[in-house]
């Protein structure tokens, strides 16, 4: 998926353990569909307190 401040990534990690391909600009459709689930989350609960660096 994706940090705040970062795009989106997707693997298949069936295929590639340790994440060195990432699919998310050849599956636009399925960053969305687990991208939309994940903001509306974010949007209804309250931010961390622990936000930026420690």
């Amino acid at each position: 998926m994706r940090h705040r401040t970062r795009s989106a990534e997707l693997y298949n990690l069936a295929d590639d353990i340790g994440e060195r391909r990432d699919l998310a600009a050849q599956h636009p459709d399925r960053v969305a569909a687990l991208t939309a689930p994940l903001e509306e989350w974010l949007r209804l609960h309250i931010p961390p307190r622990f936000e930026g660096p420690r």
